[in-house]
């Protein structure tokens, strides 16, 4: 038997979020409870995701900090 189509969980956009750079944006997609996931993109690239589930994510990208919560707040510093 095969398994069914389209019976992932379902992502819904919460928002789209310009950050500290003045270029990038975060699109930022919620999961379930306390699992968010957000792209950032810059000129129509994506250049990095992060993803949570129960636990915040964040990287350096070249001095801009970014840190999304497990509650899909978004922050970024430069």
């Amino acid at each position: 038997m095969e398994p069914a189509v389209g019976a992932g969980p379902s992502i819904s956009t919460v928002r789209t979020q310009r950050l500290a750079d003045g270029i990038s944006t975060a699109e930022i997609s919620k999961l379930g409870d306390q699992h968010y996931r957000a792209k950032i993109v810059a000129r129509g690239s994506v250049l990095a995701t992060l993803e949570t589930k129960g636990h915040d994510d964040g990287l350096d990208a070249n001095g801009s900090y970014i840190v999304l919560s497990s509650g899909g707040v978004i922050s970024a510093h430069a």
